[in-house]
């Protein structure tokens, strides 16, 4: 019995001293991950005062059928904002400072598979006349249409998962300072048939 008892406080000793050395060890240790920044990847803003929303125009296509999506923003803050409102979608692969695009899509089929972007787009940097200041409790839409058929190659029968992400770090010539930042879309579902 005392045998027993011994290897259990032992045990439990052992127990006890493995996560602190292991958090001993870990606080002298550094990341080799590179910063979000450099590898083009930059984090959503969750404290924001801007909501972003995306709806198709129906939920099932035909093959080949233009996908036309409604893309607004909605000012639930207390101020006004100043905000890119091209909302012209580009590659999540593009460099976000760049100005050449405001909005990507991930894209999920119903097996798991996120789409690639198919595309090669030449966009030219955003001016003053696309920014507009969003006075609170009001809404800004994309006033052009993009079929995203021209993006993605949706195959037939199948379900897919839309969200999309605004962003806006191009600043260079625009008074006065607009929005920076990144924030996420609602999740639609459309159908392929």
């Amino acid at each position: 019995m005392n045998n027993v008892l011994s290897s259990i406080i032992i045990l439990g000793s052992c127990l006890l001293l493995v996560p602190l050395a292991c958090t001993k060890s870990r606080t002298n240790r550094t990341s080799e991950i590179e910063p979000l920044t450099m590898i083009n990847m930059v984090p959503v803003e969750n404290n924001t005062n801007l909501e972003f929303r995306i709806q198709a125009d129906k939920v099932r296509y035909s093959k080949g059928e233009p996908i036309f999506l409604q893309m607004s923003i909605v000012n639930i803050g207390s101020e006004a904002v100043f905000i890119n409102k091209r909302f012209i979608i580009n590659s999540p692969q593009q460099p976000k400072e760049a100005g050449t695009g405001e909005v990507y899509l991930i894209v999920t089929s119903s097996t798991g598979d996120t789409l690639s972007f198919n595309a090669f787009l030449e966009v030219g940097y955003p001016t003053n006349n696309d920014y507009i200041k969003l006075e609170p409790a009001r809404m800004v839409r994309n006033d052009n249409k993009q079929d995203i058929n021209e993006f993605y190659k949706f195959g037939e029968n199948s379900e897919y998962e839309l969200t999309a992400y605004y962003y806006n770090y191009f600043n260079k010539g625009i008074t006065p300072q607009p929005w920076q930042g990144k924030i996420k879309s609602n999740t639609i579902v459309i159908q392929t048939q």
